[in-house]
């Protein structure tokens, strides 16, 4: 399953035989996530562990997350936990050689006003970009770093967007 580092609490699944799922709870542990969902349409909870065998899709991302439209109370409160998730990443060791690497939040520039405005009371910092898509550039100030550091930072970022429901990956760049 290609999307299994993906799927969060709140999700509805489909599995191949057309049957809607809402996850009631994930771990991920390597390339496997270990599942517990109930059939939306009533039945028992059902546990298991999926991995690249299985074939899942995304029904519905959670309630009421739309990636493509999120709320400034969305972003604002997934760009809060980005800074908490930057600050507990920036305690790792700075070694490795330098790099670019950021987290990248897709998201259509017609809803600038609203990524601006949970940007700024967040406090996080946010550039606008077209080459990877319509999105942003998220930084979080004061948790940089020239190697590993900065690299781990970013996908603490990038990960703290995809559990608020976002859409959302890290931009890998070595100088």
């Amino acid at each position: 399953m290609d999307n299994a580092l993906e799927i969060r609490v709140g999700f509805i699944l489909m599995d191949a035989d057309n049957v809607r799922m809402k996850v009631t709870q994930a771990d991920i542990e390597g390339n496997k996530i270990h599942v517990a969902y109930e059939p939306v349409d009533g039945g028992e909870q059902i546990t298991g562990t999926l991995d690249d065998t299985d074939y899942v899709e995304i029904v519905e991302r959670g309630p009421g997350v739309d990636p493509k439209k999120p709320t400034v109370e969305t972003l604002t409160t997934a760009f809060k936990a980005a800074i908490v998730a930057a600050t507990q990443a920036h305690q790792c060791a700075d070694g490795g050689t330098c790099n670019f690497d950021s987290a990248f939040l897709w998201i259509s520039h017609r809803y600038a006003k609203r990524v601006e405005e949970a940007a700024k009371t967040a406090g996080v910092h946010v550039r606008a970009a077209k080459w990877l898509g319509s999105g942003y550039f998220v930084g979080s100030p004061g948790h940089g770093g020239q190697g590993s550091r900065g690299t781990a930072v970013a996908e603490a970022i990038t990960k703290a967007l995809l559990d608020a429901g976002l859409e959302a990956g890290t931009y890998y760049q070595r100088d």
